[in-house]
């Protein structure tokens, strides 16, 4: 390999193709306790450590490499459009993206939510030719839907429409819990008031004139399954 293709990526969240040749790199995701994969740019596996491979409920002896991820034996496989649309938006936006997965996981298939944060993984001329993922248990509960029902989901840290401020897209979150401004206020701490002025600038942006219609318009745009990631800490409960 030429000095040319030492030369480390300038973009401080990717990870190169050289780092990955090396052997201290290799070590890492071999000896991890935490589930780590490599794709490339069609979103074909590459590779997967055996912690990821256990996490994933893939039989024994299965060969990862080449596959998509509908072609994997294994529930999560219904997901494949929507990992395949953040692995795209992890190498065009060129920074790391994280979404969080609840899904059955591990041999035991335990329904659980994992936080998966993507890196965008680059050649030697600072070309992204795929992504990196780390995915790790996340002890937390979100909306009501998924801390009653639980059901399988991939909910999302970046917001999916650029409509909203980044303070609205908070109050954004917990209108979507029918809580009271008073508990929303005291979430945010700021004032009842404060809280009011808000969400009547949000319904005014999304064009409705109600929390049930303000809650249609969130499933249509994908805001429903959208958390701040402000809210999000790994290990930590928040309800």
């Amino acid at each position: 390999m030429d000095e040319a293709n030492h030369e480390k990526a300038t973009d401080s969240q990717g990870i190169t193709v050289n780092s990955l040749e090396s052997l201290s790199f290799k070590s890492v995701m071999e000896n991890s306790g935490q589930s780590w994969g490599i794709k490339d740019k069609e979103s074909r596996f590459v590779y997967m450590n055996k912690v990821s491979l256990d996490a994933h409920n893939l039989p024994i002896g299965f060969d990862i490499e080449g596959r998509l991820d509908e072609e994997c034996p294994a529930p999560w496989a219904q997901f494949a459009t929507e990992f395949r649309k953040h692995d795209r938006e992890t190498e065009k936006n060129r920074k790391n993206v994280a979404i969080i997965s609840t899904q059955l996981w591990g041999r035991e298939q335990k329904l659980e939510p994992y936080y998966i944060e993507k890196t965008p993984l680059y050649n030697g001329l600072n070309e992204c030719i795929g992504t990196i993922f780390n995915a790790r248990k996340l002890n937390f509960y979100s909306f009501s839907q998924y801390v009653g029902k639980l059901t399988p989901s991939v909910l999302i840290l970046t917001p999916p429409i650029s409509r909203f401020t980044e303070r609205e897209l908070d109050v954004v979150f917990y209108l979507q819990q029918s809580l009271p401004a008073k508990v929303i206020a005291r979430k945010l701490n700021v004032s009842h008031n404060t809280v009011g002025k808000y969400k009547d600038k949000i319904f005014q942006k999304a064009g409705v004139y109600s929390v049930d219609q303000f809650k249609e318009f969130c499933r249509e745009t994908g805001l429903d399954r959208y958390i701040p990631k402000k809210f999000i800490q790994p290990g930590v409960q928040f309800v």
